[in-house]
């Protein structure tokens, strides 16, 4: 896999913080869908090497969906 550049990294900085969010509403659909269209594989990727998985939600995504990547 590639190294992330600068931007991917923010990119996905911005989406977690929207995400959690989305998580403190209990939006699951939108979160979902915010999921999807980022990459689920790239973004639990990156926020787990962050360290947010819970605090942006992601955590809680993982389970519901059993992704089994994750």
């Amino acid at each position: 896999m590639a190294k992330p550049s600068e931007i991917d990294i923010g990119f996905m900085a911005g989406v977690a913080c929207a995400l959690a969010v989305v998580a403190l509403h209990g939006e699951d659909t939108i979160f979902d869908e915010i999921v999807k269209s980022v990459g689920e594989e790239k973004l639990i990727s990156e926020c787990r090497r962050r360290g947010v998985m819970r605090w942006s939600g992601l955590s809680d995504y993982v389970r519901r969906k059993a992704v089994p990547h994750a």
